[in-house]
């Protein structure tokens, strides 16, 4: 039986591994899809609309690293960045005539109305005269608090089916009679 506290440690360290996969790996994985499989050029602009499905990508290709270490913690690791959007939606602060729970929602979790001109184009550059501020903040807190979420929901999907799938890394000898 293992203890509470090595169970929080463990809880932890498969919270850790979520946020730096997230903000590592969720940029790699749009310039992928994006090269390889929609053979467009890569911009802020593919890896912002894209985010969610990047983010469940990353998510799951982490997770299935749990078929080495079987915790079962790592399906609940969805609760810390679910709590924290909870937090950011309940002190978003719309506007005057604007309901205050979809406009949060729409800026956490929809590229709609977004400016992309500020972002790094195809070839890197960043036209510093057509940069809205508005957008990049509104793009570092979908990064932030939003693609966490789905981040953590393909990880935990994908380490529970690490734990329930009998899944073998022994090799087996070859029986030659």
């Amino acid at each position: 039986m293992i203890s509470i506290g090595k169970n929080i440690g463990i809880f932890l360290l498969h919270l850790i591994a979520i946020y730096i996969s997230t903000f590592q790996f969720t940029a790699w994985a749009s310039w992928f899809l994006a090269k390889f499989i929609f053979h467009t050029a890569h911009s802020g602009e593919f890896m912002f609309v894209h985010l969610a499905a990047n983010a469940v990508i990353v998510g799951v290709f982490a997770g299935t690293f749990n078929i080495f270490m079987k915790h079962r913690v790592a399906v609940f690791v969805c609760i810390v960045p679910i709590a924290l959007m909870i937090y950011k939606l309940y002190i978003f602060k719309a506007g005057v005539f604007e309901s205050h729970l979809s406009a949060a929602i729409q800026y956490y979790f929809s590229t709609e109305g977004v400016n992309f001109a500020g972002l790094p184009s195809v070839d890197g550059r960043i036209d510093f005269r057509s940069i809205d501020m508005a957008s990049i903040r509104r793009c570092n807190d979908q990064l932030y608090f939003s693609a966490p979420i789905f981040t953590s929901i393909g990880y935990g999907f994908s380490s529970w089916l690490m734990l329930k799938v009998p899944w073998s890394l022994e090799t087996k000898p070859i029986d030659t009679t």
